[in-house]
């Protein structure tokens, strides 16, 4: 495996709090502090225009015109899913992230939250142009860390097949850019073990860089049908890593996560890097969490506590899931069962992602009152302070 040279590293500093601005560093001394692991910051200017298959266009009166028919097809409630869908488009469509980032704040108010915005880059894996490179998403996401210095820990994101990516991933960790963690979205085509990411990956071990990864449903995922020559790592039947260039061709959503988001595709890249600090997002997914409910067995959910008990730096974050009452109580009752899961899960809520289940305010509340004060403590306080700066 081909390593960063000990020069193209030594700007990134050893210690994750050395990592934050000095209103982050005083502000997690505080035992109550809460942390949002999981959000998303990006407007619709950082999306392809062929997102759903075909070109659409990006404008502010088209997204006006289709917000504005959605919420008149139920024309006697503001509640029905076509109308969360049209409250998506409306935060999707703002101008600025920062609009989106103030509405997202004021969902917290007056609790002191400190939130991680997960990047995206999505060129590389879905066609189509789009209005804002992800140079200039990063410009402005560094942007609106420094407006507001004790709000938030960016996750910049890396796509191995990104010719820039090198740069993308040194540079967000200098004195100007300064991020903090890692982002990685499998299903936009390519394998965590993938030899560009696995030199990534022993720089995050070794610079305790927090690493989070999307671990669910293919919702996004690439726009390729075919894609030659995946490149990456499996274990063999001896319980060896070896090398692979497989060519699959995908033709639903369910297939691209089947292939790309399972949490053993992770097992290659915890068996060269067992410290390394990995969030899987999303703990599985709803249909997993439903899997388990339902008495099934080898859910993404059991395969996930079962690396737990292998690797002590792996996480799972709860993010979406807490729009879903059946399911955040099976997971409650995990948490209060379970030691291990205790320590090591982690609260996000996926804004804004999750509006299209609701009204976010209530979403928060209502999860945050089910899971009560321990729990919450637990999940949203104690544990992400170990995630991200032990």
């Amino acid at each position: 495996m081909k390593s960063y040279t000990p020069d193209q590293i030594a700007h990134i500093k050893e210690q994750p709090r050395e990592r934050t601005t000095d209103a982050i560093a005083a502000l997690i001394e505080d035992p109550d502090i809460m942390f949002d692991m999981h959000c998303h910051l990006f407007n619709f200017d950082a999306v392809p225009d062929k997102f759903i298959g075909i070109r659409i266009p990006m404008t502010r009166r088209f997204f006006d015109w289709v917000e504005n028919l959605l919420h008149k097809l139920v024309w006697y409630t503001d509640a029905d899913p076509l109308s969360n869908i049209a409250y998506f488009i409306s935060i999707g469509s703002s101008y600025t992230i920062e609009e989106i980032a103030t509405k997202l704040f004021d969902y917290y108010a007056p609790t002191k939250t400190i939130f991680c915005p997960l990047m995206m880059d999505m060129a590389p894996g879905i066609e189509g142009d789009m209005k804002t490179p992800y140079d200039d998403q990063i410009v402005n996401m560094r942007q609106l860390r420094d407006n507001y210095p004790d709000k938030l820990l960016p996750f910049v994101a890396v796509d191995p097949r990104n010719p820039d990516v090198d740069n993308i991933f040194l540079s967000a960790f200098n004195d100007e850019n300064n991020f903090f963690g890692v982002k990685v979205y499998p299903s936009l085509g390519y394998l965590p073990s993938h030899p560009k990411l696995m030199q990534i990956f022993e720089v995050c071990q070794a610079k305790r860089i927090p690493v989070t990864t999307h671990c669910g449903g293919g919702t996004v995922h690439s726009s390729r049908r075919h894609i030659k020559c995946i490149q990456g790592q499996r274990i063999n039947e001896n319980g060896q890593p070896e090398e692979i260039c497989e060519s699959k061709w995908f033709f639903t959503k369910n297939s691209f996560a089947n292939y790309f988001n399972h949490p053993k595709k992770w097992e290659p890249v915890l068996h060269a890097f067992p410290q390394l600090k990995l969030n899987l997002a999303h703990f599985g997914g709803d249909t997993e969490w439903e899997k388990l409910e339902n008495g099934q067995n080898n859910t993404w959910v059991s395969r996930i506590m079962d690396m737990m008990t292998r690797y002590e730096n792996l996480y799972a974050d709860f993010s979406f899931n807490i729009s879903n009452h059946k399911i955040y109580e099976i997971f409650r009752q995990k948490v209060e069962e379970n030691i291990l899961l205790a320590n090591r899960a982690l609260y996000g809520s996926d804004y804004y992602m999750v509006v299209t289940e609701g009204h976010f305010r209530s979403i928060k509340i209502d999860f945050i009152t089910a899971m009560g004060d321990s729990v919450m403590q637990k999940i949203a306080c104690e544990n992400p302070k170990l995630f991200l700066f032990a």
